[in-house]
């Protein structure tokens, strides 16, 4: 019996411990979160060439699909999605390394 206490003891520190760690790594990722909002205008400016940042401002802002944004640009769809990609790439990448 004793052992088994003890046991359930230990479990219940250890669930405990685990508890803080998750509260803990939540602020962080909350940090983490806020500083990537901020730095994401100066990102889609100093790294994305015009015509990516044409299509992100396309997609995500206006929210025209591929076929929409590729009419309207006068481009071909593989290269609206091409375009998109890329910046998406560059994005995560300047994110990454900003935080």
């Amino acid at each position: 019996m004793r052992h088994r206490l003890y046991t359930l003891d230990r479990m219940m520190d250890e669930r405990a411990a685990v508890a803080r760690h998750q509260i803990a790594a939540a602020e962080d990722n909350d940090e983490r979160l806020g500083r990537m909002k901020r730095l994401l205008p100066e990102v889609l400016a100093a790294e994305l060439t015009a015509r990516q940042r044409q299509v992100i401002e396309l997609y995500y802002y206006r929210r025209l699909n591929i076929p929409q944004i590729a009419g309207e640009l006068g481009l071909n769809k593989s290269t609206v999605h091409r375009h998109l990609k890329a910046a998406h790439g560059r994005i995560r990448r300047a994110l990454h390394y900003s935080i």
